[in-house]
Formats: C-alpha cells, structure tokens, sequence
C-alpha cells in the first residue's frame, strides 16, 4: 500500500467513515479521494466533515484539489492572505 493511501486508511479512522476512491472529475460528490496512476492522493472530499485537526493533510504532496466545509475554506482564505 502506498504511503498516501496509508494517510487516507489514518483520515478514516479519525474521521469514523469510508472514503470512496473516485474519478477527479466526480470528487466533489461525496467524501471520497482520487488517486493518480502511482497512487499518489491528488483529490480530498471531506466537506461537511467536524474535523479539528487537518495537519495529516500536509503529508499529502501532491494534493491538487481539496474540498473542505466552507468554514474552513473562509480560514485557509484568511490564512493565505497573511504575512508571517
């Protein structure tokens, strides 16, 4: 098993459910990832999902597409746009 598909099975068990493995083009229909042809994780759904701690996000290198409750999008926005 692939080291990003490991980070998905740990996602899993904090978040208490399955995520489906689909298409890019349909990741956005329900919590689910996508995976490129080295099973590398590309694409997260977790929208909707009461998550408090997201750092294992940052093991995810090659994440292009994220869909987060639009709270934490308004947060990533916010955060995006400070100068540390």
């Amino acid at each position: 098993m692939s080291k990003d598909l490991e980070i998905i099975k740990k996602l899993e068990r904090q978040i208490g459910r399955e995520l489906i493995s689909r298409h890019i083009d349909s990741l956005w229909r329900s919590h689910s990832y996508t995976v490129d042809k080295n099973k590398n994780v590309i694409g997260l759904n977790l929208s909707d999902l009461k998550l408090f701690d997201i750092s294992i996000l940052q093991e995810l290198k090659n994440l292009t597409r994220l869909y987060l409750a639009p709270i934490y999008s308004r947060i990533f926005a916010l955060l995006r746009n400070q100068r540390i």
